[in-house]
């Protein structure tokens, strides 16, 4: 989307999003760092979005399912990547396994992943390990900005 600036992409991704989901929390407005909480499949999966304006990387900071091993993170990962894609969004995420819930702040100890096996899950969706200033990062470049 060449001459399409951050902002517009970051947004009509956001926008497709709500067309699936369910808006939990938005910090922002005319600033340039902007932060959406979402709800997918009945909130049973919350992610936390973070774009600033002038990154040219969207963050997904929190993928996050409350009910476990039903499908419902995959589910959202697909929207996610695909709205992505379509809007030739670039992902970033910092790989970090929950040890509490994010409904009730309290310790959640059933089936966590391991680092490991999160990088293995995002690696299912195209993203990559790279290392920045000795900090792990999982990036995923828009399938449009590969071809």
């Amino acid at each position: 989307m060449f001459g399409v600036s951050n902002r517009d992409k970051f947004r009509g991704m956001i926008a497709d999003l709500l067309n699936e989901g369910n808006l939990l929390n938005y910090q922002g407005g005319d600033s340039s760092s902007n932060r959406w909480l979402i709800g997918f499949e009945g909130d049973k999966v919350i992610v936390l979005l973070e774009a600033d304006d002038y990154d040219p990387f969207m963050n997904l900071e929190k993928l996050y399912s409350v009910v476990k091993k039903k499908g419902y993170a995959r589910k959202a990962m697909s929207l996610i990547v695909n709205s992505a894609d379509k809007w030739d969004v670039d992902l970033e995420l910092d790989v970090v396994p929950f040890n509490y819930s994010l409904i009730d702040g309290k310790r959640d100890t059933n089936d966590i992943m391991d680092v490991n096996s999160l990088e293995r899950f995002y690696g299912k969706y195209g993203f990559e390990k790279n290392n920045f200033d000795g900090i792990i990062y999982l990036h995923r470049i828009s399938r449009r900005n590969k071809s």
